[in-house]
């Protein structure tokens, strides 16, 4: 299989449309932070309103243990819905991609609409093979603790193999029920399926992707390493200078994010539609 391919149709695609693809992810992931921004905000407007219901204190208050267990609960559920919608934004954007390169119309509500519930059975079945995963490993890392050295070699070798072996499939997870729509667990399967039969062009893809990731992931690596003396400086500017240099900030961080984005995103895509045929 010739996994030239896909990056020559990215660079095909790219070239033609690169403001307007970078702008509308960058809109997706504008508008998942955001969803994230005002749940943060809403949990800290409950938290303040527990505090003060509590009588303003730090203890428990009046109210006793049961107000600061159910304050538990409703932070807990504020957390979820906030990781639940800022995903199922972010999603969208693997469905504007395929808009993109096909043509189609794209709307971010209508396919918000239609993602969302997958996007829990998607997440739930995500987090639950991440633990699946990891308790072996954890299992290993305490036969390491007393089998020295080579107790350690096993358990960094399990860790890079599963992992690495799970984020290989899972990069394709997620285009059979967004674009596909196939059921959650069925695109998983077909993921794996695609990936056993075509892996060595599947490895030799990611080698190519994750060089060309390093290239456009590069300035916000490099960014980061820089950033901090900016946010040092918003610290001691006052509250208005602090507000704008943090707001800034964000702005250049989504901004450098989605570069890489547009590299990842779209050669991901064509490589799983040429893998479907």
């Amino acid at each position: 299989m010739d996994v030239k391919e896909p990056f020559e149709k990215w660079w095909a695609f790219i070239t033609e449309s690169f403001a307007e693809y970078f702008i509308g992810i960058f809109r997706i992931n504008l508008l998942s932070f955001l969803a994230m921004i005002a749940f943060v905000i809403a949990l800290v407007a409950i938290a303040l309103a527990g505090f003060f219901a509590l009588g303003g204190t730090t203890g428990i208050g009046s109210y006793g243990l049961p107000a600061l267990v159910l304050f538990g609960i409703v932070a807990l559920i504020g957390v979820i819905l906030m990781v639940w919608v800022s995903e199922a934004i972010k999603l969208t954007a693997y469905i504007y991609t395929d808009c993109m390169l096909t043509k189609k119309k794209f709307g971010i509500i209508e396919s918000f609409n239609r993602i969302k519930w997958d996007t829990v059975k998607y997440l739930l079945i995500d987090l639950g093979i991440i633990i699946a995963i990891m308790i072996p490993g954890m299992i290993l890392a305490v036969i390491a603790a007393f089998t020295g050295i080579i107790g350690w070699i096993l358990f960094a070798g399990y860790i890079l193999a599963v992992m690495l072996g799970y984020a290989i499939v899972r990069q394709f997870w997620v285009f059979g029920f967004l674009i596909k729509k196939q059921g959650v667990v069925d695109a998983l399967k077909d993921s794996v399926d695609m990936v056993r039969k075509n892996l060595k062009a599947v490895i030799l893809f990611d080698i190519v992707l994750v060089l060309g990731a390093i290239i456009f992931e590069g300035p916000s690596i490099l960014y980061g390493l820089v950033s901090d003396s900016m946010l040092e400086n918003a610290m001691v500017g006052g509250t208005v200078m602090a507000i704008l240099i943090i707001f800034l900030h964000l702005l250049i961080t989504l901004a450098l994010t989605t570069l890489g984005e547009i590299f990842i995103l779209p050669t991901t895509y064509l490589m799983w539609k040429k893998l479907s045929k």
